[in-house]
């Protein structure tokens, strides 16, 4: 009876996991709010650390500040893609992004860098911040003394960045096809 018990719980979180993951986007609350969306993720085209080439753009955190409000706050990306509702005039900074994966082996792989994207919410829009692929090539094992341990690699890296205000109209079509935020006008950032 008790590990019925345990299963019909497993199953309900379960569930309701699942019914979470595909929330949709908060609706617009009052006058003059913003929502902002943005893209990003990593490419290792030619292999990660030490394993085969793959994207990153699940579970990426992104570091952010509003500057107005002196808070800092953060977020996940979901398939690369993130967002926040906003008052609709504060100022921000995306400051730094960071990954962290675990390896077959169990080891953990984490990445990084600061982006110190400023960017400034505009009333009533959805201000999007492009789509930004950090394209990590050249995966080359440094020496480390000291750390038997730890292993460093450095990567020959570039910003790949794009306005793809489709893919991003597209994106908050599948989280909620009867979005309020459709029928507002999309701005690029501005700084």
């Amino acid at each position: 009876m008790k590990a019925v018990k345990v299963l019909i719980a497993l199953i309900a979180l379960i569930v309701a996991g699942a019914l979470l993951s595909c929330a949709g986007l908060p609706p617009p609350r009052g006058d003059s709010n913003a929502l902002i969306v943005g893209y990003l993720a990593e490419d290792y085209p030619d292999g990660y650390f030490n394993l085969p080439p793959r994207t990153i753009s699940q579970g990426i955190t992104l570091r952010f500040l509003n500057v107005s409000q002196n808070r800092r706050f953060t977020l996940k990306t979901r398939r690369g893609y993130f967002f926040f509702q906003s008052n609709g005039t504060d100022q921000y900074v995306l400051e730094r992004y960071e990954t962290e994966v675990q390896a077959p082996d169990g080891s953990k792989m984490r990445t990084g860098a600061d982006l110190n994207r400023s960017f400034r919410a505009v009333p009533d829009s959805v201000v999007y911040l492009g789509h930004l692929t950090i394209v990590r090539e050249k995966p080359r094992q440094a020496a480390v003394a000291g750390a038997p341990r730890t292993l460093y690699w450095t990567f020959d890296s570039r910003f790949d960045f794009q306005w793809a205000e489709e893919k991003a109209r597209e994106f908050i079509r599948s989280r909620d096809a009867d979005s309020e935020w459709l029928r507002y006008p999309m701005l690029r950032a501005e700084r």
